[in-house]
């Protein structure tokens, strides 16, 4: 499954002209920590809820959204959070809700406990 992964996103990103390092594969339901907190005024503004450095979230979805507020052509890949909730795009006639950019998050890396333990136990009965 990972293989798959990694050859859809690489394909993406050749087909997108993107770079691999920019273009991360978020799903939702991934968790995943902040890693840039430094927000311009206009967000500060208009957000309700901003997350923090260091702090992890859930991906609630995955969304295209404007790099900026008002007047750009160009699109990002953006992310909701289930822990965070912010009001309605002003300049979007749908309504969508304000998202963040997928470059401020790095995908969290958890250990599943139960597996390694599981594997801890079976080396010892050998």
């Amino acid at each position: 499954m990972r293989a798959i992964l990694r050859k859809v996103r690489a394909v993406l990103c050749s087909t997108l002209n993107l770079q691999l390092s920019t273009f991360l594969l978020m799903i939702k339901g991934q968790r995943v920590v902040c890693v840039d907190d430094r927000f311009p005024k206009w967000v500060v503004e208009f957000f309700n809820q901003l997350p923090i450095k260091g702090c992890t979230y859930t991906i609630r979805d995955v969304c295209l959204r404007r790099e900026t507020l008002r007047g750009s052509d160009s699109a990002t890949i953006a992310l909701l959070l289930e822990e965070l909730r912010n009001p309605p795009d002003p300049s979007h006639m749908g309504g969508e809700e304000l998202a963040f950019k997928s470059e401020r998050f790095a995908p969290l890396e958890e250990i599943e406990v139960e597996e390694e333990a599981e594997a801890g136990l079976a080396l010892s009965t050998h």
